[in-house]
């Protein structure tokens, strides 16, 4: 038998063997009370909490959503698009957001557009209301006039991944609370390049809630996020198979799959694992992207 077979078999035989432990686990829920990222109905859905205090986010129809937090030190509830680190703003093309939210913060939060760049990495927000603190707390570098009022825009150093120490943050901030209407997301990433900051390829534009130290509720009751494509690339969620966001679907998705259904691991991008989209994540998925790292498939569903 060939050594080729031979690695194909022994793939495939660990895989098996690690449901042998555990029975089925179900991975598709509505509210989501721990960290989190997946795709539901053509938007990306991102829960992430360090876990101090009591935060949820359930999921509604369309983009909308909703989240209660008690005494929690940080969290963040997001549903937006995702891309591939591909393509500037103006790449994409002209980019809006239109929602509505009914948002009770008691304390620090914030109701905002928020988003990452990378090359080079850039954190930023563009703040619509907020709770007892209007952030950044620092002096604003400009001021720029969109959809009808005054926003205050900021640039701070913060810290946005585990082991990255330092990295830039813009804001835009509204001198005046509101909880719906329309964001004009273009306009701020260009106040922005005007003032001459660095603004790399869009890895994510979504409407979040963030909250710290504080409590409150939130519900999105409606959003819609307009992009005004201008080439022939689309939002996309993270590609099928690759769970660990490296760039290739490889044996270690594959095995993060296979933990992921024996409940060894948590939380995935629920979207990337779903290889034959059947909306669920169990052992079928883990052993398609082994088959695809080994070449005996060549696409997913």
């Amino acid at each position: 038998m060939s050594t080729l077979i031979l690695g194909k078999q022994k793939v495939i035989l660990v895989l098996v063997m690690l449901i042998c432990f555990t029975g089925l686990f179900s991975v598709t829920a509505q509210q989501i009370c721990q960290t989190e990222i997946g795709t539901s109905e053509d938007y990306i859905y991102d829960f992430w909490t360090d876990n101090v205090g009591t935060t949820c986010m359930t999921l509604g129809p369309g983009g909308t959503f909703s989240t209660e937090w008690s005494e929690c030190y940080n969290f963040l509830a997001r549903r937006g698009y995702i891309y591939d680190n591909t393509q500037t703003h103006q790449e994409l093309g002209t980019i809006s957001c239109t929602y509505s939210c009914d948002y009770h913060p008691e304390g620090n939060s914030y109701l905002c557009v928020y988003g990452r760049t990378q090359s080079p990495l850039v954190e930023y927000y563009i703040v619509d209301s907020w709770g007892t603190w209007r952030p950044p707390g620092n002096d604003p570098e400009g001021t720029i006039v969109i959809d009808g009022d005054t926003y205050e825009i900021f640039r701070n150093i913060r810290s946005p991944y585990p082991g990255i120490n330092s990295a830039y943050t813009y804001w835009s901030v509204r001198t005046t609370k509101r909880t719906s209407g329309t964001i004009s997301i273009s306009q701020h990433f260009k106040a922005w390049e005007d003032l001459g900051w660095e603004f790399g390829k869009i890895h994510d534009i979504t409407l979040g809630i963030e909250g710290y130290q504080s409590s409150g509720s939130a519900n999105v009751t409606s959003l819609t996020l307009n992009v005004e494509t201008t080439t022939d690339q689309t939002p996309i969620p993270a590609p099928k198979g690759d769970v660990n966001d490296d760039g290739t679907a490889d044996i270690i998705d594959a095995l993060i799959v296979a933990q992921y259904y024996v409940g060894l691991v948590d939380t995935l991008d629920t979207d990337a694992a779903d290889v034959n989209c059947d909306e669920s994540i169990d052992i079928v998925d883990a052993l398609l992207v082994a088959q695809y790292y080994v070449g005996l498939i060549t696409v997913f569903c």
